[in-house]
């Protein structure tokens, strides 16, 4: 998940895109941005249909991720 997380970073800089993928992937890619330990992630509850909103500045490991929220409804 985080080399294709990175590969999306660059192709993408500085576009909105929207990740479409299950609740697994999901928390991965939520354990990855915000540094969470792995054991954790399945606490973390991602309904049917639920939108996440991550926000990164700069590219690879060095981008800057920032929630801006998660578990939101369509």
């Amino acid at each position: 998940m985080r080399a294709g997380w990175n590969d999306l970073l660059t192709e993408q800089a500085g576009k909105q895109v929207l990740v479409v993928c299950h609740a697994g992937v999901i928390r991965m890619a939520l354990a990855h941005a915000l540094n969470l330990p792995l054991a954790g992630t399945y606490r973390i509850d991602v309904p049917s249909a639920g939108l996440t909103r991550i926000k990164v500045q700069g590219i690879g490991d060095e981008a800057h991720h920032q929630l801006l929220f998660h578990h939101g409804k369509l």
